[in-house]
């Protein structure tokens, strides 16, 4: 129900308002696609895994819908892998999380300051009710 309790609990959410059907926008004009039934106009919260975010180092092209250009703030191991935190978002929220392996961390020649894209399908994000949040 809160960043904090996100953070803990492992969850990645982006507040912002439902403007069609399984997309939200954020404060700071970014849209992100999920599943929910919830009306436009809605003040809404998306939220994943950090387990279902891919780390990419340019622009990917391909069919998922969410990508989110982020520049990464730590990385954190946590036994195999490794949990990659973007700064804060623009709205002061928990800056976004994806977790991967080490190889990967090392392939992609991530380290704090790098510029990443943070990409998630449409179907790995649920919309929720703002203040609804479940983990």
């Amino acid at each position: 129900r809160s960043d904090f309790a996100a953070r803990m609990a492992g969850i990645n959410l982006v507040a912002g308002r439902i403007v069609r059907p399984g997309t939200i926008r954020t404060a700071w004009g970014t849209e992100i696609c999920g599943t929910g039934d919830l009306e436009p106009g809605t003040d809404a919260v998306a939220q994943c895994r950090p387990s279902a975010v891919s780390v990419f180092t340019t622009i990917p092209h391909g069919s998922p819908r969410n990508v989110v250009p982020v520049s990464i703030a730590e990385m954190e191991v946590h036994g195999e892998t490794v949990r990659i935190r973007a700064d804060t978002q623009p709205d002061g929220g928990t800056g976004l999380a994806a977790d991967v392996t080490a190889t990967a961390v090392a392939d992609l020649e991530m380290e704090p300051g790098a510029t990443a894209y943070f990409v998630v399908k449409a179907q790995e994000v649920q919309l929720y009710p703002a203040g609804a949040v479940s983990g």
